[in-house]
């Protein structure tokens, strides 16, 4: 019998990055596998990899794959998969020599961003004779999908912003200038630094 119909399989993720800290927030990954086709089938191995294709994980059978996985983010051993990017795949061999197979990469984060900040003056008067025109924030953080820094006086206005990506510069001046190019008024303002961390 001569069988030349494609097979296909597909996996769609819910729920990258995710963070199996066992605190009830994204602690789950869910892996959608569509196989449309499945007579013929003779084996299929799901797997989830590092970036350097070290295999954590593997999940084999003859026939009916599963059509999810909800992935705790554990690995064979008992072990929580280490923040980073993985892959996982899903292969399939057919009894016409068809092997489909797919794979997508997803993101494991266990940690809350984190920033430590000091500064090198409590005042500053930016009128340009050379003396405390500028303070300079020194600032050590983790990498992230987006860093936010703002300047805010007492009420919460926002002032000065910036944003970075990754990991936020080790050092930001101000030099008393708002958002709209003008000089701040005296006022008490404070530095603020959050990170969205998906």
């Amino acid at each position: 019998i001569y069988d030349a119909i494609p097979r296909t399989a597909q996996l769609n993720l819910l729920g990258s990055p995710f963070s199996p800290n066992g605190d009830g927030i994204k602690d789950n990954l869910l892996i959608n596998i569509d196989v449309p086709n499945q007579s013929g089938m003779m084996s299929w191995k799901f797997q989830i990899a590092d970036e350097k294709g070290i295999v954590y994980k593997t999940l084999s059978g003859e026939k009916d794959v599963p059509s999810q996985i909800d992935f705790n983010g554990y690995d064979d051993k008992g072990n929580v998969l280490l923040d980073g990017t993985y892959v996982c795949s899903i292969n399939i061999e057919y009894n016409n020599g068809q092997t489909p197979g797919r794979s997508m990469k997803f993101t494991v984060d266990n940690f809350a961003p984190r920033v430590s900040v000091t500064y090198d003056t409590d005042i500053l008067s930016p009128d340009n004779d050379g003396k405390k025109d500028t303070i300079t924030f020194s600032q050590t953080t983790s990498k992230e999908n987006h860093w936010n820094a703002r300047i805010v006086d007492g009420l919460g206005n926002e002032i000065k912003s910036w944003s970075f990506v990754g990991i936020a510069p080790e050092t930001v001046v101000w030099n008393g200038i708002d958002n709209k190019g003008n000089l701040a008024k005296e006022d008490v303002y404070y530095y603020e630094i959050t990170a969205t961390d998906e």
